[in-house]
């Protein structure tokens, strides 16, 4: 059975990107178990651990901009008209 947490030793992925946003927020709530337990036993957390959980939140950050931006686009679209009439790529200011 895996642990509620994530200690330091174990596995973590290299590449977050790949993982899908279910197993992403999953190991996010196993990595900040894990913070909650160091502070209680420890009085601080590992090094490792909160590097873990900033590259969790870096990842969790680009996909929230990233959807937001989707999202704008799809707005901005509406407004335009719909399928066939595009508003210019300069609007967006670059494409994802």
């Amino acid at each position: 059975m895996r642990h509620r947490h994530l200690p330091p030793a174990d596995e973590f992925p290299v590449e977050l990107a790949l993982l899908g946003d279910p197993e992403l927020l999953a190991l996010y709530g196993r990595a900040m178990r894990q913070l909650e337990r160091e502070s209680i036993q420890f009085g601080a957390a590992e090094p490792e651990t909160e590097f873990r959980l900033e590259e969790l939140r870096v990842e969790l950050d680009r996909r929230d901009s990233r959807d937001a931006l989707k999202a704008s686009k799809r707005r901005i679209r509406g407004l335009y008209g719909g399928i066939g009439s595009e508003p210019p790529d300069s609007l967006y200011g670059g494409d994802f």
